[in-house]
């Protein structure tokens, strides 16, 4: 009897450490995942912090650089138009020999900027620059700066008829809108005819 008893007091006593280290097992579980969801939030906290870092980043960037073409601007319209006032003034059909010699140095150098503009404008596209054509397209607020209206009567009204400074976008948003004249309607035949009416009768036929 004396050694049942010791053997389920034995038993009894293997039972309640096993209870215990599976309390033991509980916590220590508990405390992993407690551990394990708050390496969790910090690591998606981190991502959070490095992505809004990036983006601030690109923003940064994208002002500098809008900032910097937007100056530069002014500086590229100039080049553009003493290109097309130098090639307009060339001529290599000179009466003289001494014409002749002059005007193709002058072609040679204008070879020369036209190389530098081309290089310039292929370092501003990379950048994300791009011009947008406007002569003949139809008047678009939103891209374009209305100088003045000009009367004609071989287009259709609010069309673009001459582009006096280029318009630009910068990665697909409006950088510089294009300044532009265009078109209105004639005055109508009604109209014509009245102020026909008024004419001095010497000058009718």
């Amino acid at each position: 009897m004396a050694a049942e008893r010791f053997q389920q007091e034995e038993i009894s006593c293997l039972n309640q450490e096993i209870e215990n280290y599976k309390t033991m097992l509980q916590k220590e579980r508990e405390a992993n995942r407690k551990l394990s969801e708050k390496c969790l939030r910090l690591q998606a906290a981190f991502e959070s912090f490095r992505q809004r870092k990036q983006r601030e980043k690109a923003d940064l960037r994208e002002h500098t650089m809008r900032s910097l073409l937007k100056n530069l601007l002014p500086l590229l319209d100039s080049f553009e138009l003493a290109l097309a006032s130098a090639e307009e003034n060339i001529d290599l059909q000179g009466f003289s020999e001494g014409c002749r010699l002059i005007n193709t140095q002058l072609y040679t150098q204008i070879e020369g900027w036209r190389l530098i503009y081309s290089q310039l404008m292929d370092i501003l596209q990379k950048e994300g620059l791009s011009y947008f054509p406007s002569l003949g397209e139809p008047f678009d607020p939103r891209k374009h700066e209305v100088i003045m209206q000009v009367v004609s009567c071989d287009c259709e009204e609010n069309r673009v008829v001459e582009e006096f400074k280029k318009g630009y976008y910068l990665n697909g948003q409006l950088l510089r809108p294009a300044m532009v004249a265009i078109s209105r309607r004639r005055i109508g035949r009604r109209m014509g005819r009245e102020l026909a009416d008024f004419e001095p009768a010497e000058e009718k036929k």
